[in-house]
C-alpha cells in the first residue's frame, strides 16, 4: 500500500519510503493553495525540536501547487507545517504533519 498519509490534505511525498540520508520531494496542494496563496514556506524539524526548525520557501510547480526537496538528516519523526505570505498556517489542525524516518 502506498505510504501517503497526508494525500487527503493535498500533500504528497516522493519516494514513499522514508530513510535516513535520502532526499524526498514534498508537494503541497493543500488548503493554503486553495485559498490562493502566492508563496508557501515549509517549516520542518525532527523529533519535535522546534527551536532548531528550518524554514524554506517552496517553489511553484505549475500545477497550482508548490514543491521542495528535503534531505532526511536524522532518524525519528519529521514534523512539517506550512505557512503562506499572509501568515496563514496549515499545521494539520495543530498536530503538524509527521512521518517516521527509518
Amino acid at each position: 500500500m502506498p505510504n501517503q498519509p497526508f494525500e487527503q490534505n493535498g500533500i504528497t511525498l516522493t519516494p514513499e519510503d522514508f530513510h535516513y540520508g535520502d532526499m524526498i520531494r514534498i508537494t503541497y496542494q493543500g488548503e493554503l493553495t486553495k485559498e490562493g496563496a502566492d508563496k508557501i514556506w515549509m517549516f520542518n524539524t525532527f523529533n519535535n525540536e522546534w527551536k532548531t526548525a528550518q524554514q524554506d520557501e517552496m517553489q511553484k510547480n505549475g500545477q497550482n501547487g508548490f514543491e521542495i526537496n528535503l534531505p532526511l538528516k536524522k532518524r525519528g519523526y519529521l514534523q512539517i507545517a506550512f505557512r503562506d505570505s499572509a501568515n496563514h498556517w496549515d499545521s494539520n489542525s495543530g498536530n503538524n504533519y509527521s512521518i517516521e524516518v527509518n
